[in-house]
Order: structure tokens, then sequence, then C-alpha cells
């Protein structure tokens, strides 16, 4: 039996420590929650999976025993982590990130249906297991349009449609009974409106809600970074210690038909007419942004959301370093949202 000097501390396997320029954080995974700490403490808990809870202290000369003491108990009664004297008996967590599929989700702006074929670009990506697919259109189409236009995904391999809809004057109703049409819709927001708020069905139990909003969809509409958007997955955390979690296997086609990065993006690969997203999709060039990930970038690799993230913004590079074009409102180096 090992005295308690030789007692480790572990974090679940659910719960990740990220060190930023002057906060840190926990990553809880299973609850869906971040817990801000001192970065002191993410050096202890990064300290934890090779040492003692005594040889730690040890390390800081002692200096913050009743500290680091209250820190980790609190993190026990948080059911955060516990105390064990086998710490053998709990391995770090394989964080390896994969996933079967060429292309996760795709973005396409709609403006005119003339610009490009839109059923052919549904079908490519398709075959390509794209699951998830979000569509602008950027002026009022008529809910029957946009259902000829949905047509190809109906017996495709989609999981989710995400729609942002220019007002077009219809009422509500029009909208759900698309929905219905069409169970693959999770998401409906009508941009361009004189009116703001949300509208649900009539019909009992259907989830779906209609977002009405004053706020404009124009072409290369680039997203904004809030901290409520933030989710704590572990699909999510383990893909952005590897990727770009903005830009990693998504393919964009602007309101023109070019094929980006994404829709905000100013480099083109060719439009759709003349080139097959998979050969864009799988091509070198297309594929760097992909692993710029956020320990790879200025700013963003001393924040402690860096892996919670979704920003998409173009990456640009200056004397070997690479740095994002549209920064968000978050100062890590202040620790406050501006």
């Amino acid at each position: 039996m090992r005295s308690d000097l030789q007692l480790h501390f572990r974090l679940y396997n659910a719960c990740f420590p990220v060190k930023g320029a002057e906060m840190g954080l926990i990553c809880d995974v299973q609850r869906k929650e971040a817990f801000h700490i001192p970065n002191l403490l993410v050096e202890v808990l990064e300290k934890a999976y090779d040492h003692s809870v005594e040889s730690i202290k040890g390390q800081f000369h002692h200096q913050y025993d009743e500290g680091i003491d209250a820190y980790l108990g609190e993190l026990a009664k948080l059911g955060i982590g516990f105390f064990t004297s086998q710490p053998e008996a709990f391995p770090a967590m394989d964080l390896t990130w994969e996933s079967p599929l060429e292309v996760y989700s795709a973005i396409l702006e709609i403006e005119s249906a003339g610009n490009y074929d839109v059923a052919d670009v549904l079908r490519q990506l398709d075959r390509l297991g794209c699951a998830g697919l979000q569509l602008r259109f950027l002026r009022p189409f008529s809910t029957r349009e946009i259902g000829d236009l949905l047509a190809p995904t109906k017996n495709s391999r989609l999981k989710f449609i995400e729609l942002y809809i220019a007002d077009n004057g219809e009422a509500a109703e029009n909208l759900f009974r698309l929905a219905e049409g069409n169970r693959r819709i999770v998401s409906l927001v009508v941009h361009s409106s004189k009116m703001a708020g949300l509208v649900a069905s009539e019909k009992p139990g259907e989830p779906l809600q209609v977002v009405f909003t004053d706020q404009v969809v124009g072409r290369g509409q680039p997203d904004v970074v809030r901290p409520e958007d933030f989710v704590a997955s572990i699909s999510i955390i383990t893909e952005a210690m590897q990727f770009n979690i903005g830009l990693n296997r998504k393919i964009s086609v602007d309101a023109d038909g070019f094929i980006r990065n994404y829709v905000s993006h100013e480099t083109g690969f060719g439009h759709v007419s003349g080139v097959k997203i998979q050969d864009v999709a799988r091509s070198a060039g297309f594929q760097e942004k992909w692993l710029l990930h956020n320990d790879r970038i200025e700013k963003c690799r001393d924040c402690q959301y860096r892996y919670l993230c979704l920003s998409n913004s173009d990456i640009v590079e200056e004397d070997g370093k690479y740095y994002k074009k549209d920064t968000c409102r978050f100062d890590p180096y202040a620790n406050i949202w501006r």
C-alpha cells in the first residue's frame, strides 16, 4: 500500500485542460461544459500525468502547497478528477481523430439558379459522403423553388440541412411544409426580414422553429466567433488538435459557382462547371488550410478556447508565421472579449 505522499491526481478522460496566455480552461466533454482555471493549475494537471501530488509540490518548491490542495480537492468535488494510488490503471485517452468522410460539410450560396447547376453539385457532394449542408439563398426564392432545388437531397446520405432564406413574404406555414417534405432540414432562418423573432409550428411534437431576423446574409458572409457557440465535445476537441475545425473537410461554392475553402476566402479553385469537386477536395492546395489548426496560428495558439473555436477565417502567412485575416473579439492576453 502506498502512503498518501504517493497519491496521484487524474482528470477523468472526459476532461481536457487547456492553457491560455492569461487563463486556462478544463473542457468537460461529457457535461459539455468548460471551467475556467488559473494557468498554474493547468501546469499542475499536465505534470500530474507523470508525477505524484507531493512530487509536483516539490517542483514548485512548496510555494503553492495550500493552493494545489485546495484546487485539486475542488476538482474532485466537482467530479472532474480524482485521487488514486494506482495511476497506471488510468492511462491517458487516445486523442487520435479520424473520419471516413472525404467531405464532412458544405456551404452553397445561391443567388440565381442559372449561375451553376445546384443539383449536380448536390449529387457530387453526396458521392463524397457529405453529411452536412448549409444553403444560403441570397435573394427571395419561393418555397416551391427551394423545394425543387432540394429534391436531390431526399435520397442522399446527408444527415442535416441548414437553410438561410431571404424573406419571400410567404407565411411561416409554407416553410414548415417545406421542412415536413424534407426531414433532413434541422435549421431554418429567414434573413432580410422586416420582423424578428421565432415562430413555432402549430403541430404538436414539431421541434423545428423558424427564425426571422432583419440581418442580411450577403455574398461571402463571414461567420462571427461568439462564446455562446462553443461546444465542448470529444469529436470537436480531438479534431481541433490536429486540424482547422472551421475548414477541415469543408467545401464552399460561392454565388457565382466558384469552389473555395469558405465563401469569404479570396482564393478560388475553379468553377463547378469546369472542375469536379472531388478533384478539388483531394488536391494538396485545397487541403493546405485544413492542416492549419489553431496551435499553428498566432494569437489563436495563446487562446484557451482554441480547441472549441469554429472560426473559418482565411489564413495568411507572413515571415513563416500564420495569422487569421478575420480576427475575433477575444483578447487572450487580457482575457476579455472586446
